[in-house]
């Protein structure tokens, strides 16, 4: 019989080390990086907020249907990333034709924290997607928002790795009633384990694009979620789980070349898509290890070249 999943106390559990920036875009924003001190194998956490907000679950409204797809991790303000698997070809079409609407909800220490999907960009040959999002609501002046921290380096085979994710814990679709709030009953699950293998030519045609695999379970619902490396920095996004183990992460660097529609006017002057790789130029996003990615164009086209490092 599967034992159930231990319950894990937060603030025994990490620290937030996180260094306010001033206003980039017209609210505090603090770098997150936490220090995991013995993270669990597997486990609920009661407390969402222990990631300050910037670990998000992705919810797909359509009619009077509802439903938690997955997750995703705040890298900027106003873009995530997450799984492009979480987002089925229907999905998108029903996106894109205003049939359904994405977003995303989180919870801080001085609140929730809601954003609107306005733009989904799947990376190519890899289970990754961008998303740039508007905040729901007034941000308050007095509130910070949290973003984490990216690196491109892979991780070395047995180092440990800390993973996090929403799980719904209804049925797969939950009815709404119009003009009466929807209650989306979910938990947060942490599980934790040692890098077993690399795949730097993917995993068959159903998972292209590099990605490594980690002996540690984690369940549907937690995919897109962030991976940490031992410093804190998000290294990769949940790809895919096989039960107890193992899961199988996508490197988080395959999508930091790829431009994105959002909020850039305040830190560039104009309204042109960026990419993460950009915004890290002008201290909007925090970027371990930047040199290891060149983009050299060909013709109309670029071609990125990843050095590999640990």
């Amino acid at each position: 019989m599967e034992q159930p999943p231990q319950t894990v106390n937060p603030s025994s559990l990490l620290e937030i080390n996180a260094a306010l920036k001033p206003d980039i875009l017209q609210c505090r924003i603090g770098w997150m990086r936490p220090e995991f001190k013995d993270p669990p194998s597997f486990g609920t956490v009661p407390q969402e907020y222990m990631f300050e907000g910037a670990v998000v679950g992705v919810v797909f409204t359509r009619r009077h249907e509802t439903q938690i797809l997955g997750s995703a991790v705040l890298v900027a303000p106003g873009l995530a990333v997450t799984a492009s698997h979480i987002l089925d070809d229907e999905n998108i079409s029903e996106f894109k034709g205003g049939e359904m609407v994405l977003s995303c909800f989180g919870a801080a220490l001085d609140g929730a924290q809601g954003w609107l999907v306005n733009h989904l960009q799947r990376i190519p040959n890899s289970d990754l997607c961008l998303m740039s999002m508007q905040y729901i609501g007034h941000f308050p002046p007095s509130r910070r928002l949290i973003v984490a921290g990216v690196s491109t380096r892979t991780p070395a085979v047995g180092e440990t790795i800390v993973m996090g994710g929403f799980r719904a814990l209804e049925p797969k679709f939950l009815e709404r009633k119009e003009g009466e709030p929807t209650t989306l009953p979910c938990s947060f699950y942490m599980s934790s384990g040692v890098v077993t293998e690399h795949h730097p030519a993917g995993r068959g045609r159903n998972r292209p694009g590099p990605s490594f695999s980690v002996d540690c379970k984690t369940l549907n619902g937690m995919s897109g979620g962030p991976a940490f490396d031992s410093r804190g920095f998000v290294i990769g996004i949940i790809s895919t789980g096989m039960g107890d183990s193992p899961t199988f992460v996508a490197p988080i660097w395959q999508a930091l070349c790829h431009a994105v529609p959002g909020m850039w006017r305040k830190i560039f002057g104009d309204d042109k898509p960026r990419s993460i790789l950009e915004l890290a130029e002008r201290e909007a996003v925090t970027v371990d290890g930047a040199g290891a990615i060149t983009i050299q164009k060909v013709g109309t086209g670029a071609l990125v070249q990843y050095r590999f490092w640990t």
